[in-house]
């Protein structure tokens, strides 16, 4: 019976063995996955960063370039506003012209663009009115006939056989700006 006994502590003995080394194996098995595990938890977290990172990045220079595009918006409504302000005033001040000056700057235009038969038509708020445009020498001399019923601001029209005028004020302004906006544009902002 001895025999047997030595025979079972040794089975025991050696199972107790191998649960031991099969323990431990598990144990460094799952002690190198966890290192593994976390090594690929810290890469993970440290691209994720990365990635966070770059995306605030863009994020931030996307909101500064839209930051950048509205101030240029509102700094060229500004000059769009500026020069429409420019010539509304020299539109002001051909309407602010009255008496000589005024005569004066009418006939020097019909002397320009009116031809014989012509009809002029005056504004009807004009300070200088119909009757004294048509006392004026050029007037008489081309036949032009004068009227004062203008349905406009400032400046007459002259209405011709083959075409019309419009020397109004606004249409003169509107040439003006035409012709020298640039160079206004320039001088103001450089």
């Amino acid at each position: 019976m001895e025999e047997k006994k030595d025979i079972c502590s040794a089975i025991i003995s050696d199972a107790e063995a191998y649960a031991a080394e099969t323990v431990k194996a598990a144990e460094e098995y799952a002690g190198s996955k966890l290192k593994e595990a976390e090594f690929e938890v810290q890469t993970f977290a440290v691209s994720q960063n990365e990635l966070a990172r770059k995306e605030i990045a863009d994020i931030e220079a996307k909101n500064a370039a839209a930051e950048r595009m509205e101030k240029k918006k509102i700094v060229l409504a500004a000059k769009v506003e500026l020069l429409n302000e420019v010539y509304k005033r020299l539109e002001e001040k051909l309407g602010a012209m009255k008496g000589d000056e005024l005569t004066r700057f009418i006939e020097k235009l019909i002397e320009k663009y009116a031809t014989d038969g012509d009809e002029i038509v005056v504004a009807a708020n004009s300070a200088v009115g119909a009757d004294k445009i048509a006392e004026l020498q050029v007037c008489k001399k081309l036949g032009l006939k004068v009227v004062g019923e203008g349905a406009f601001s400032g400046g007459f029209i002259i209405k011709g056989k083959t075409f019309d005028r419009d020397l109004s004020f606004a249409t003169i302004v509107g040439a003006v700006r035409e012709n020298t906006e640039s160079e206004v544009s320039a001088k103001l902002f450089g």
